[in-house]
């Protein structure tokens, strides 16, 4: 998948998913949509949104919010593995690398276990920039019959 704005949302069972079983997309994090969660969350920090800020930042500009980059994987979840029958249970993430605006990003997740009599998934979950682990979070989801 090349970009989250075209994805189409899966529909898989309980009974088609296996461990081992991986999703990824690749998404832009540009200053519309991190100006869009600022607003949307509140969250007007000026490591964020303000470019003269960023410029004396070390990382050479503004860094996208990492709760952004980790809603990416809800996007996984949701629409792509399973997709229409997840039901995200639990997420933590551990926020490895900023990442700069503007930036692409590729995000991918990885059925690690399946417990099929509680109808659930353990997943792993990474978030990349130019191969560089921004993110890593786990997931349980529960799949809907």
């Amino acid at each position: 998948m090349s970009n989250n704005d075209t994805l189409a949302v899966r529909d898989l069972s309980i009974e088609e998913l296996s461990p081992g079983m991986f999703a990824s997309f690749d998404t832009l994090l540009g200053r519309s949509k991190v100006d869009e969660f600022a607003s949307l969350t509140g969250d007007v920090s000026p490591i964020h949104v303000d470019p003269a800020y960023g410029e004396g930042l070390p990382y050479g500009g503004n860094i996208v919010h990492g709760m952004l980059t980790a809603g990416h994987f809800s996007t996984l979840v949701g629409v792509l593995l399973p997709g229409r029958r997840a039901l995200l249970s639990s997420l933590s993430v551990d926020f490895q690398e900023p990442i700069s605006v503007g930036s692409k990003v590729t995000i991918t997740c990885r059925i690690v276990s399946i417990n099929v009599g509680a109808s659930t998934l353990n997943m792993n979950l990474v978030a990349l920039h130019e191969g560089l682990i921004c993110a890593r979070g786990q997931a349980i989801v529960k799949v809907r019959p």
